[in-house]
C-alpha cells in the first residue's frame, strides 16, 4: 500500500468533519459554509443524494451510532443545536430535547462515537459531557465537570478519551494521564488496551506509546517524525488518530497531512 491519493471528492464549502455509516456503506461530510452534507458510496466513491438540514449552515461534529447519524449545528443566534438523521425526508431535524435537558449546547461542541455503535459522547469546553445510548435512543447520562474541557477526544467501548482524562460509562473520570512526554495529541482504543500520541508543543514531533486501561501505564514509547496537529481556539477538540482495519499501520493527522505509523 502506497497511500497515494486514488480520487477527489467534491464537497461543499468549508468540509468540517467526516463520518462513516455503522454499515461502512457510506461517507458523510459536513460544510461550515453549505446547509447539506455530502453523501459518498464507499464501494464505488461516487456521489450520492445530499442531506438537508438547514440548521444554519455550521456544522461542528458527526457522530454514528447502530441506529442514529447525530450532528451539532449552530444556528443564526450562535447556539449549538443537535440533529438527527431522518431517513423519511433525507434530511437532518433538530431534537426538541435532550431527555430532561434543553437541546441548546455551546458553539464548540463536538462528539466521539463508539465503535461498536453503542453511543455517541458529546462535549463542551464548559465542562458539560452528554451520553447518548444507541439501544435505548436516548440521552442516557450527563455531567458538568468544573475546569475546562478541551483536547484531542477517542471513543472506546464504554471508555472515552476527553484531552488526558479516561471516562467510563457513567461520564466519570477514572484514570488522569500522565502529561510527562506531553498532553495527548491523538488517542486510539485498541483491544484491552490503547495507543497514545502525545507532544509538548506544535514544533515536537512528540512520541506514541501503548498504555494500560487499567493503570493509566504508559510502554514501549517511540518517537515520532512530524509534529501533530494541536487543538486551538476556534477547534478546541479533534479526533487525529485512526487505526486501520487490516491492523497494519495508524494513520494520524500531523502538520503537512497526515503520517503513517507501523503497528
Amino acid at each position: 500500500n502506497t497511500y497515494s491519493m486514488i480520487k477527489r471528492l467534491r464537497t461543499g464549502y468549508l468540509p468540517s468533519a467526516v463520518v462513516t455509516t455503522y454499515d461502512n456503506r457510506y461517507l458523510v461530510v459536513a460544510n461550515l459554509g453549505s446547509e447539506y452534507f455530502n453523501v459518498y458510496d464507499l464501494d464505488t466513491l461516487e456521489p450520492r443524494p445530499g442531506i438537508v438540514h438547514n440548521a444554519g449552515g455550521d456544522v461542528r461534529a458527526i457522530g454514528v451510532s447502530r441506529h442514529a447519524l447525530l450532528a451539532s449545528a449552530v444556528d443564526h443566534q450562535n447556539k449549538g443545536h443537535i440533529l438527527r438523521y431522518d431517513e423519511s425526508c433525507n434530511c437532518m431535524v433538530q431534537y426538541e430535547t435532550l431527555g430532561s435537558m434543553k437541546n441548546e449546547l455551546q458553539p464548540d461542541a463536538y462528539m466521539v462515537s463508539a465503535p461498536d455503535g453503542s453511543s455517541i459522547v458529546f462535549m463542551q469546553t464548559d465542562g458539560i459531557v452528554i451520553l447518548y445510548d444507541d439501544e435505548l435512543d436516548t440521552f442516557a447520562a450527563a455531567r458538568k465537570y468544573t475546569d475546562k474541557l478541551t483536547g484531542v477526544v477517542a471513543g472506546g467501548i464504554g471508555q472515552y478519551v476527553i484531552g488526558n482524562r479516561i471516562l467510563d460509562a457513567s461520564l466519570v473520570s477514572r484514570t488522569t494521564l500522565d502529561s510527562g512526554t506531553g498532553n495527548t495529541t491523538g488517542f486510539v482504543f485498541l483491544d484491552n488496551g490503547a495507543i497514545r500520541f502525545t507532544a509538548t508543543n506544535a514544533s515536537s514531533p512528540g512520541v506514541a506509546q501503548r498504555v494500560n486501561l487499567t493503570t493509566g501505564v504508559q510502554y514501549n514509547p517511540i518517537r515520532l517524525v512530524e509534529a501533530p496537529l494541536l487543538t486551538t481556539t476556534q477547534f478546541p477538540f479533534l479526533r487525529t488518530v485512526a487505526a486501520l482495519p487490516n491492523r497494519s499501520a495508524f494513520v494520524a493527522l500531523t502538520t503537512s497531512g497526515f503520517t503513517v505509523v507501523p503497528w
